[in-house]
């Protein structure tokens, strides 16, 4: 009897290892496969207000990145990282870049992928925003997608885009990636949006002048990006990137 019952706790502590191990090499391979994207600051074509939209160019890459990056089988290369890279190569602060530049940023940053966007600011309080899906070794378009609707719909067009990415890879989004999805609260008017894109602008340039020992500059602009984060709270209250770079900034103000 004693035997019987080793045999079987033996048999029950074997299933359970068998299935931890499982669980281990299903999570080994998901991450192995996990396809590596980098989202490129969007082209600018609007036809109306395009001076002051220049800023929504990093404002909807950043958005659209962190939306990727809730969908477990994508591995998005952090936006400050593809930021650095690109000042190195004087394309930081310019306009479009060319599908030259942009397959060699693909290319030192590991990315498989490139996901290049555009916007159109229309006339009405519409806004039509473009992305397009570019394998980085070949450099061919593999897909194109779209969404338009108000510009205070920003958020959820974004949404929209990364789900349609996804579906295009024949990615499942699991219901851990959907609750991510569904909690991680964005602008819900675009005046938020644009405080919020002009914050990131205020960021890059207190980081580059840092690295070039300009302390007083790079102060000068974390204040501005952090009165730019801040007002983006204030007409977003459950803006939850804007929250969080807001104590991004006023970290950095403290190590200055």
């Amino acid at each position: 009897m004693r035997e019987l019952q080793v045999n079987k706790f033996s048999g029950h502590a074997i299933l359970k290892i068998f299935f931890v191990l499982m669980g281990l090499l299903i999570s080994f391979a998901q991450g192995q496969n996990r396809k590596t994207i980098a989202v490129l600051n969007f082209d600018n074509n609007s036809i109306a207000d395009r001076d002051q939209m220049e800023s929504l160019r990093k404002g909807l890459a950043d958005m659209l990145s962190t939306e990727m990056s809730q969908i477990q089988a994508f591995k998005v290369v952090e936006r400050e990282k593809l930021q650095d890279l690109l000042s190195e190569i004087s394309l930081g602060q310019s306009g479009a870049i060319d599908p030259a530049s942009a397959q060699k940023v693909g290319r030192l940053v590991g990315a498989q992928t490139l996901l290049l966007g555009s916007f159109i600011n229309m006339f009405g309080g519409k806004m039509r925003i473009d992305v397009r899906i570019v394998e980085v070794e070949t450099g061919l378009t593999l897909k194109a997608v779209e969404e338009s609707d108000k510009v205070d719909k920003l958020f959820d067009m974004v949404k929209k885009i990364a789900k349609k990415i996804a579906k295009f890879y024949k990615i499942k989004i699991t219901k851990n990636d959907r609750k991510r999805m569904e909690q991680r609260k964005g602008s819900d008017t675009f005046e938020a949006t644009m405080l919020y894109s002009k914050g990131l602008d205020f960021s890059d340039l207190a980081r580059s002048k840092l690295k070039t020992g300009d302390k007083q500059a790079a102060k000068t602009y974390f204040q501005k990006a952090q009165e730019s984060f801040r007002e983006a709270l204030e007409k977003s209250k459950n803006y939850q990137d804007a929250r969080e770079k807001l104590q991004e900034v006023q970290v950095a103000l403290q190590n200055l």
